[in-house]
């Protein structure tokens, strides 16, 4: 039988770093390992190592005296290429069932938000009768 693979800590972060990068969030000489590993909420060590494998894939530029690491200049964000940014909102039930100032709260959170440009999406999450219910966020949120 084939072992199941677990990604380590290290993974995730190499798979965050990677998807702010390529989004254009990071860009030009990365903030320091402590700010990035607080930001993610890793170790400094974890995300070292994360930025170590991006530079081995070529996504990151190599250290330099001061070890501040660079993104690529063929993974820069390009001036005119348009970002989609995502919203999600969650809500326990139906937004007919939500109670009036909430259902106002969210039309006009939405209205903004696509004015800005934004993809909102919108998704009801019963946790009530979930029985692992930090599995069932995790399959909703990374599929």
């Amino acid at each position: 039988m084939k072992s199941i693979h677990r990604p380590s800590t290290i993974d995730l972060a190499v798979t965050a770093l990677r998807d702010e990068i390529e989004s254009g969030q990071l860009s030009g000489k990365l903030p320091g390992t402590r700010i990035l590993a607080q930001r993610l909420g890793v170790s400094a060590p974890t995300i070292a190592a994360a930025m170590e494998r991006l530079a081995q894939e070529g996504l990151l530029l190599k250290p330099g005296a001061r070890h501040a690491y660079q993104v690529a200049e063929s993974h820069r964000q390009k001036p005119g290429r348009i970002r989609t940014r995502r919203l999600l909102i969650l809500t326990p039930q139906e937004p007919a069932l939500l109670a009036e100032t909430t259902r106002q709260l969210i039309h006009s959170l939405c209205l903004k938000m696509l004015g800005l440009g934004w993809q909102v999406d919108r998704q009801v999450v019963d946790y009530l009768h979930v029985k692992h219910p930090q599995r069932a966020w995790d399959r909703m949120i990374y599929r």
